[in-house]
């Protein structure tokens, strides 16, 4: 039998706030001209996973590759491309994709994206 230490890394991070400096939805919202939308369902729900379903409702009919695109353009918070290599270099992250796994649990949909090699 294998190491299962040696097999099973796993790394997570929230994006916002964490590895980019800015709130996804909000650079999403103002692209597509929701913002106002979101506003108005954080101030109008208490309950968080409410909030979470009627938000992604909003991005329906966006492509993967304009999702993509708007994240990348979110500039990285200080220390990421150093924390990348070095997970890089613990075999968290094998070369310089990041698997990126929507919030959501009820679906196992992955996004693979590039990530970006300097801040």
């Amino acid at each position: 039998m294998a190491d299962e230490a040696a097999i099973s890394k796993l790394i997570a991070f929230d994006m916002d706030g964490t590895l980019l400096k800015g709130l996804v939805i909000y650079s999403l919202g103002q692209r597509f001209g929701f913002t106002s939308k979101i506003e108005d369902i954080t101030k109008s729900s208490r309950i968080a996973h409410e909030r979470s379903r009627r938000i992604a409702k909003l991005l329906r009919g966006i492509r993967i590759s304009e999702f993509i695109e708007i994240v990348r353009a979110i500039p990285l918070t200080k220390g990421v491309t150093q924390t990348v290599r070095h997970l890089q270099a613990e075999n968290y992250i094998r070369g310089n994709q990041l698997q990126i796994h929507p919030g959501d649990r009820h679906t196992d949909k992955q996004v693979k994206a590039g990530f970006p090699s300097s801040q």
